[in-house]
């Protein structure tokens, strides 16, 4: 006697099902995997891949992505802007593994395969900035500067984020030629900056050879007028500023009389005309020019500023124009 259709189907439904479960554990484990070894690579916590949401959360928030766009992902046709907001996390973190839109792709359609092949793969960009060489004397002074890392930032809700780099100073060293080391001690650091007059002091006879300084800290919003002005990049690419408007981007466009400033984009960030900077006094204001990853400016005390397109910042430090870092520094007497 044949069996009913229904009564043969059930068991078919059944090992269907156990089959998709199964799968479904195995794809979330690997994932979770991936994620755990991945997240520390670029800033995060291994942990946070093996917790469900938290760890979508977490590429989010390596992505420069606010964490709680999580929520999005369950909330019905709000999905497709959750979808948006990792593909934007995704490909901001492919680009500090030097990856490009291929891996943006892969990070929606299979997610495992692509945390564990940058898990796996290359060391990524670091993206605070790390010290980059000296550039060569000019009249007798040599600039370098340092970039401290600093640590793992976190959210309100407790989530780490990109580490914000405290402003960078560029180090002013006098190396003179010929002249004698400094043998009793009272060389005092001298400082470039505009200060109130000393107390006269004995002049030093004319033919005293002039002495060495230590290093000094330069802020950028303090800096006295008269200097060169350079723009280093965290890759070490130096870009004079010459003058007081300046265009920056991967091919900026800029009115007559802006200096456009071309700035080599290994992370696939920049727009076209990204932002602009301009002289304001002894300082610098960055405006961001309706770019689409946006900048980022970093006080002297850690905190960051994500200005609105249009409204201009003080540069107090480092800044970000989309995931390409840069500092500006003095260069030397003009």
């Amino acid at each position: 006697m044949a069996l009913p259709v229904g009564s043969a189907l059930l068991p078919a439904l059944a090992v269907g099902g156990a089959a998709g479960l199964a799968l479904g554990v195995g794809l979330w484990i690997w994932y979770a995997a991936a994620l755990a070894k991945l997240f520390p690579r670029i800033g995060g916590e291994g942990w946070k891949g093996w917790v469900p949401v938290l760890n979508e959360a977490e590429v989010l928030s390596r992505g420069g992505v606010p964490a709680w766009g999580a929520v999005f992902f369950f909330i019905p046709v709000v999905q497709l802007y959750g979808l948006y907001l990792k593909i934007v996390a995704a490909h901001r973190i492919n680009g500090r593994f030097r990856h490009g839109g291929g891996f943006t792709l892969l990070a929606i359609v299979l997610p495992p395969l692509w945390a564990t092949l940058l898990a796996a793969g290359q060391d990524p960009v670091a993206e605070a900035g790390t010290a980059v060489p000296g550039g060569p004397q000019t009249g007798g002074i040599r600039t370098r500067v340092v970039s401290p890392r600093a640590a793992l930032a976190r959210d309100a809700s407790g989530y780490a984020i990109p580490a914000a780099v405290p402003a960078e100073s560029a180090l002013i060293d006098a190396v003179p030629g010929g002249s004698a080391p400094v043998t009793d001690g009272s060389a005092r650091a001298s400082d470039p900056r505009p200060a109130p007059a000393p107390a006269p002091a004995q002049p030093a006879p004319a033919s005293a050879q002039p002495v060495p300084a230590s290093a000094q800290p330069v802020p950028v919003a303090e800096a006295p007028r008269g200097e060169r002005w350079v723009l280093v990049l965290d890759d070490g690419t130096r870009l004079p500023l010459t003058g007081s408007g300046i265009v920056l981007g991967r091919a900026p466009a800029g009115a007559a009389g802006d200096q456009t400033v071309r700035i080599p984009d290994a992370t696939r960030t920049l727009s076209k005309t990204h932002a602009r900077l301009d002289r304001d006094g002894s300082g610098w204001r960055l405006t961001d020019l309706n770019s689409t990853n946006g900048v980022r400016v970093f006080a002297r005390d850690g905190g960051t500023t994500v200005p609105a397109p249009g409204v201009p910042a003080p540069v107090q430090g480092r800044i970000l124009l989309g995931d390409v870092g840069m500092l500006i520094v003095l260069d030397g007497a003009g």
